[in-house]
């Protein structure tokens, strides 16, 4: 299976998927990076072991991208009252 999956075609299920296979592989699954889109998760159950989660952190290059969307909406007020 690779990993290199269309962001359209990568369900939850899919995720569980790889986190099985991850799992299985010899390594504890305790996070994951994400674009942090409308339906993502903070964390969810891992699939392989209930008794612990799996967080989700967002990317670098998205985090940059939503700080500089709200700048040039909102700007930054000043307290001299500019933006």
């Amino acid at each position: 299976m690779g990993l290199h999956s269309n962001a359209q075609n990568f369900t939850k299920d899919k995720l569980f998927e790889v986190t099985k296979e991850v799992r299985d592989s010899g390594f504890k699954v305790v996070a994951i990076v994400s674009d942090m889109g409308g339906g993502n998760l903070i964390s969810f159950t891992n699939p392989v072991d209930v008794t612990q989660k799996v967080w989700v952190f967002v990317d670098i290059p998205h985090l940059i991208k939503i700080l500089r969307n709200n700048f040039l909406e909102y700007g930054i007020p000043l307290p001299c009252g500019t933006e």
